[in-house]
């Protein structure tokens, strides 16, 4: 098991979290449920394969990363990236800045145990790629889009923002909900929970099956599912994620997945029963999910990474979230970051 220390990085085979994550967490306001323990412990277990711990502890905060092989390189990345859609430092409150600092510190004076870091999916008020320039050579930055709506004081208010078409077709598919044709209940029971990832898979494979589209290979994988439901069991309870299942003449049609926190609603992946696409399901849990959040004071709906064109129907803005490659200043390092630069122009 790790021990808590001042300064210095944990590189151990144990999967065990740091103690005091989920306090840190907890006191970050705008920590997303992707930087949670019930997100990073079960992602270790799932995705950790061929990774080493690599977790900073400096400030009274954490730098969580892991550190792989790549093509003989040894290469930084976010601990819980991949499935997930945001990485930064967790600290104490107003200790932001002061952990990330710290944290690139750590990394200069440890270079000769790595060749490169690949950060990426930080939010816009990440302090980690301004403090890690001071310390190390930041050589490739890019911005990955996350379309975003800034949620207004009332739903009346979100729908004011949009063309009087879509206004109509939302208020349409909302009375489905309302009026009972179609029902949602949030799953809670962990029992339930195995059966409703199990629909989850089979509905999303389904409906992508029939769209003629072609859907990413891990999302129908036993280790997706598996990692998917150890992170409900956990966040559920927490109050970070939603699970949720639409029904229609008292059968089971769809089942939704999202995660929240005090700021955001965070759109993750769903599925529904193609034979009832004509109810749009997906339109429905997105503007349940747009209305709930309103009345209950959070600040944006998040549809995630990615520039999907339907996102924008809804009235999303481009979020940009930061990304970059660093190294140290050691040539080796420094022959990496080079190497990335030129290969990223030539695309």
């Amino acid at each position: 098991m790790w021990q808590p220390a001042p300064v210095g990085a944990h590189q151990a085979d144990c999967w065990r979290l740091p103690q005091g994550w989920a306090e840190l967490h907890d006191g970050q306001g705008g920590a997303t449920p992707f930087m949670h323990p019930g997100w990073a412990e079960p992602w270790w277990r799932h995705y950790g394969d061929g990774a080493k711990p690599f977790i900073i502890e400096v400030e009274g905060g954490i730098a969580a990363l892991v550190l792989r092989r790549r093509k003989g390189q040894r290469v930084l990345e976010p601990w819980g990236i991949g499935p997930g859609d945001y990485w930064d430092v967790l600290a104490p409150p107003g200790r932001r800045d002061a952990v990330a600092r710290a944290a690139a510190g750590v990394l200069a004076s440890r270079a000769r145990e790595w060749d490169a870091a690949l950060l990426r999916c930080l939010p816009p008020d990440s302090p980690v790629q301004r403090a890690w320039a001071k310390e190390v050579v930041v050589g490739l930055q890019r911005s990955i889009p996350s379309p975003t709506i800034e949620l207004p004081d009332t739903f009346d208010a979100y729908l004011g923002t949009l063309p009087k078409a879509r206004r109509q077709n939302i208020r349409r598919h909302l009375r489905r909900l309302d009026s009972g044709e179609v029902t949602l209940r949030e799953v809670t029971d962990p029992l339930e929970l195995r059966l409703a990832f199990d629909r989850w898979q089979l509905f999303r494979r389904d409906q992508w099956s029939t769209a003629g589209k072609a859907i990413s290979a891990e999302h129908l994988s036993d280790r997706f599912k598996a990692f998917l439901l150890d992170v409900a069991r956990q966040l559920v309870p927490a109050g970070h994620a939603l699970v949720w299942e639409l029904s229609h003449r008292d059968s089971p049609v769809g089942v939704y997945v999202n995660f929240v926190d005090a700021e955001s609603f965070h759109w993750y992946l769903g599925g529904f029963d193609p034979r009832v696409a004509r109810l749009g399901l997906g339109k429905i849990a997105i503007v349940h999910g747009i209305r709930t959040s309103i009345q209950t004071g959070r600040r944006r709906y998040d549809f995630g990474r990615g520039a999907e064109e339907y996102k924008y129907w809804y009235g999303a803005r481009d979020r940009m979230l930061g990304a970059f490659v660093a190294g140290s200043r050691r040539p080796r390092s420094r022959f990496v970051v080079a190497a990335a630069r030129m290969m990223a122009s030539r695309r």
